[in-house]
């Protein structure tokens, strides 16, 4: 019978090890600092992240649409979901009692 060889720790953990030790960063990033992290962090070509990026955004858009499944998620990672607010009431049309002139009030909020 041959011995089966021990499973050796492949390159990708020891790269989500690196990356789960990783220093919190101490300003903003936009989009092309992410992109460039990204692209170090992975060792994948700025193009591809960018194009990943793309894709994302545009699933997250479809997802989110109002005939799309109203939440987009990465497991373990976000969940985004649309706020749902109140519409505006309408201006309320009043007449003053002496002149009969019609003047329109500011709605108020709910």
């Amino acid at each position: 019978m041959a011995k089966k060889a021990a499973p050796a720790k492949s390159v990708d953990a020891k790269a989500a090890a690196d990356l789960a030790k990783a220093k919190p960063f101490k300003d903003k990033l936009n989009k092309t600092k992410l992109t460039a992290h990204l692209a170090a962090a992975s060792g994948v070509e700025i193009k591809g992240v960018r194009a990943l990026l793309a894709a994302l955004e545009a699933t997250m858009l479809a997802s989110l649409h109002k005939k799309g499944a109203g939440e987009f998620a990465i497991p373990g990672l976000v969940r985004v979901a649309p706020s749902r607010c109140r519409p505006r009431r309408p201006e309320k049309v009043s007449i003053r009692s002496p002149r009969k002139s019609r003047f329109s009030k500011p709605s108020q909020p709910r």
